[in-house]
């Protein structure tokens, strides 16, 4: 028989990469928004805004 342990996930590791992700949460979201250092222009902004509305779109139909 195996060992409870085994087969539970290890809550330490799971903690701290929640507390990882949190901690960079900032940095993805100007990624994402196109801000600060990830600011390519208003070109390349213009083309993110079509691209995500394009997978918006895709998503919801």
């Amino acid at each position: 028989m195996s060992d409870l342990r085994e087969e539970q996930p290890d809550h330490d590791l799971i903690a701290e990469q929640i507390a990882y992700y949190r901690a960079r949460a900032p940095e993805y979201d100007e990624w994402f928004l196109r801000q600060g250092r990830y600011d390519r222009g208003e070109v390349h902004r213009a083309q993110w805004q079509r691209e995500l509305a394009e997978v918006e779109a895709a998503l919801a139909g």
